[in-house]
This record gives structure tokens, sequence and C-alpha cells, in this order.
């Protein structure tokens, strides 16, 4: 069992979440669940971690909106 798991559940369908932990020093710790973009295009998987990193990748691979739209 991976720690995400231990972490979260199995469930990895939550795209949010936060919660807080304690070091063994009793000092507060936090843990926060993003959102993850994952850019499939048939062959690869592409995780990326924030929107700005999405756009960025997108404009720099040619990726747009089925309007043409840039993302």
């Amino acid at each position: 069992m991976k720690l995400i798991d231990l972490f979260y559940g199995r469930n990895h369908n939550s795209t949010k979440g936060k919660f807080n932990l304690r070091n063994r020093f009793g000092e507060p710790v936090t843990v926060t669940k993003e959102i993850r973009y994952t850019v499939t295009d048939g062959q690869s998987n592409v995780h990326i971690n924030g929107y700005d990193d999405l756009s960025e990748y997108c404009r720099t691979v040619g990726h747009t909106y089925r309007s043409g739209k840039e993302v």
C-alpha cells in the first residue's frame, strides 16, 4: 500500500483534500491534495499539477479547445 493510499484511502476520485498531522516532535504538519490534470492523447499520459502549467503545455504542443480557442 502506498503512502498516499494510507492518507486518502484507495479512492483517488477526490480531487481536493486537506488534513492536519503532527510530526514526531509534536509540530503541526499540513497535507494538501490539489487538483491534478492528466492529458491523454491516445498514446501517452502527461500529469500536470496546475492550470498555468497545463496552459503552457497546451500552447507548446498545440492543443486547443474544439472551437480553436487556446487553453
